[in-house]
């Protein structure tokens, strides 16, 4: 689909776009979002790795 949206857009078809926004995005959203938050925490810590701790 990336690759119609770039280089097709006049061929794009907005309602099948939107049907993949409406009906797949929530389910990536909630797969992405523990890693997101889990990234978020370990960014916290003092201890991270690659956090300068002096």
């Amino acid at each position: 689909m990336r690759h119609r949206l770039i280089h097709g857009h006049a061929e794009v078809r907005i309602d099948l776009v939107w049907s993949v926004v409406r009906d797949r995005l929530p389910a990536l959203d909630a797969v992405l979002a523990p890693l997101v938050d889990e990234r978020s925490a370990d960014r916290s810590r003092p201890d991270a790795a690659g956090d300068d701790v002096t």
